[in-house]
């Protein structure tokens, strides 16, 4: 017997007398929690199949981008896709992001109201994308936007969770999904939504929230109250996770997690590191992630140096230094930040 045929009967085994001992249905949840994991492998292998298309045709991909009814900036170009997944125990994430990249010969800004251009100026510098010269006329405009699609699942409310950020505009979108709905007609809506043309992704995910909530609260209606008890687990819980901070590190197809009572982790080319950046301008043990005195902070021990630049900031070079992060942004190990850079590292502190 192999090690995974192994574990699963002895899980078989633990469901069956957690059942007997609660008179609560086990296997049932875990039938939906597999449910959850299937319909989150799906969307990765179409997104994996996605990305290797686009990497082969490279599509030259414009669009416009709503700054929170305060302007628009026009003919962004959409690139650099990354793919990555964060499995846990408790949650279980497929994330896809890009950037849209403000080519100056091509980008331009317009402003719903000139009375709005201070506000604009400051949201734009906050998203990544730097102004020179007043907005009203034709300013030189330069950076890119960091996008995202997160698919996360919730396993307690058998429901999938998508969150959309700087995709259409700078609004984060939240959307509630039932596995079942998330079919190859959605999928074929997503790849669309994507590549920036016709579609219905938004609107289907909206009817199919709709009635997702409308089922959910029927479900709800017939569910027994938890008990004193379950209710005291949950506060203890609770209690154990408060103020614990998160640092997540994306590298290509990988994601890194680093808590604030973690011992910290290195980045560099050598294997022996816990997160591996295939660079040749990278040293062999580049840099130490750690927390300290309520900071994620950047040490760089590398012969190149580290190259920093948070959102909305400009970049920021340390060698032999710290440097603490906030916020979300880029690392680069040994070279500068760029669109054309392969190997830079999104943090996101949280």
């Amino acid at each position: 017997m192999d090690a995974l045929d192994y574990l699963k009967k002895q899980a078989k085994s633990v469901l069956k007398d957690k059942e007997q001992a609660t008179g609560k249905h086990e296997s049932l949840d875990e039938f939906h929690h597999s449910e959850i994991v299937n319909c989150l492998d799906r969307v990765h292998h179409y997104l994996i199949e996605l990305m290797e298309q686009l990497r082969i045709v490279s599509p030259d991909i414009k669009t416009d981008f709503e700054i929170e009814k305060l302007g628009t900036l026009h003919e962004l170009v959409q690139k650099n896709y990354r793919l990555y997944t964060e499995n846990t125990f408790s949650n279980l994430t497929i994330g896809l992001g890009f950037i849209l990249f403000c080519e100056q010969e091509h980008c331009k800004i317009s402003t719903s109201s000139p009375e709005d251009a201070d506000k604009l100026h400051n949201k734009l510098r906050h998203l990544g994308i730097e102004i020179n010269g007043h907005i009203v006329g034709e300013p030189e405009i330069k950076g890119y936007v960091s996008s995202s699609l997160l698919f996360r699942s919730d396993y307690q409310r058998q429901l999938i969770n998508l969150t959309i950020n700087n995709v259409e505009n700078s609004v984060v979108h939240t959307y509630e999904l039932d596995p079942e709905n998330i079919n190859n007609t959605l999928l074929n809506e997503l790849g669309n939504y994507l590549l920036r043309k016709e579609n219905n992704f938004i609107n289907l995910i909206k009817q199919q929230e709709s009635r997702s909530a409308h089922i959910k609260s029927i479900k709800e209606l017939d569910e027994a109250e938890p008990t004193l008890t379950e209710m005291m687990n949950t506060s203890l819980a609770n209690s154990l996770f408060k103020g614990k901070q998160q640092l997540y590190l994306t590298y290509h197809e990988k994601i890194k997690e680093l808590d604030s009572r973690g011992a910290g982790l290195v980045v560099g080319r050598s294997t022996k590191c816990a997160f591996i950046i295939d660079s040749d301008c990278a040293s062999r043990q580049h840099a130490k992630l750690s927390y300290r005195k309520g900071k994620f902070v950047v040490s760089d021990h590398s012969t190149n140096g580290t190259f920093i630049k948070p959102q909305g900031g400009k970049e920021v070079y340390i060698h032999g230094e710290d440097y603490p992060l906030s916020g979300s942004g880029f690392i680069s190990l040994g070279e500068s930040i760029s669109v054309d850079n392969e190997h830079l590292i999104y943090y996101s502190c949280q």
